[in-house]
């Protein structure tokens, strides 16, 4: 008998691969019903143990996150992110996927930002000026709008990103270890002249700009961060 996490990703598959045959937005509801099946999902399910979910808080040579990849084609990406207390994902993008993020153990906070037409939200210049003078050379800042910052824990629902929105967000693991189930379709690609697009991992930081709407926020790309880094472990759960 199927398990639920091998009931969704099915579901998921048929549904990114039509999205694939056929390029046009994901219909809210199916959206909604594929993150139905995901929030059934338990790390008991995925076989995680429980020596890999101990509380402890990474020393200077311990990675802070762990990386369980369980499915990696061109239709999706599944795997599951394992956070030590005080460790993050950095803010990055998600350009033209969409994505489901169910935790199983613990609870993580995300701060979530959508992208915004920078043709009508140009950033101040008083505030570009400053980025100039600070780095030395002109710096891209792209205009945000700041969603909110919400906790999921294993209780809650998946979190849903679509490629018009909610799909720029950093999380974070503050009260102790936690683990989530991460699904992206389609998955990044590296490659510029890829037949089905050029989707690469874009770390961002906020910048300060003086904007009269407080929910608009400004994002610079940098460099992966130093600090974030992950060892690998074999997915251990059902066949999928």
């Amino acid at each position: 008998m199927a398990t639920c996490f091998q009931k969704a990703i099915e579901h998921a598959f048929k549904l990114f691969t039509r999205k694939i045959a056929l390029p046009v937005p994901i219909p809210t509801e199916d959206l909604l019903e594929l993150g139905s099946l995901f929030n059934q999902i338990t790390k008991e399910e995925l076989n995680l143990s429980p020596d890999i979910l101990h509380e402890r808080v990474p020393g200077p040579k311990d990675p802070p996150v762990t990386y369980m990849k369980i499915i990696d084609n061109n239709v999706m990406t599944v795997s599951v992110f394992i956070l030590r207390k005080g460790s993050r994902l950095p803010l990055h993008d998600h350009p033209g996927m969409y994505g489901f993020l169910k935790v199983i153990h613990g609870s993580v906070t995300i701060d979530t930002y959508s992208p915004l037409d920078q043709s009508h939200f140009n950033m101040p210049v008083a505030s570009l000026q400053n980025l100039h003078q600070r780095f030395g050379r002109k710096i891209p800042a792209f205009p945000t709008r700041f969603e909110n910052t919400r906790t999921f824990s294993a209780k809650d629902d998946c979190a849903i990103l679509t490629p018009e929105g909610r799909n720029i967000h950093e999380i974070y693991a503050e009260s102790g270890t936690a683990a989530f189930l991460d699904i992206l379709a389609p998955p990044y690609c590296t490659e510029r002249f890829s037949q089905d697009g050029f989707r690469p991992c874009t770390y961002y930081k906020e910048v300060e700009a003086s904007v009269s709407n407080p929910s608009v926020r400004y994002i610079m790309p940098i460099p992966p961060p130093p600090e974030y880094w992950c060892d690998e472990i074999p997915y251990m759960g059902p066949a999928v």
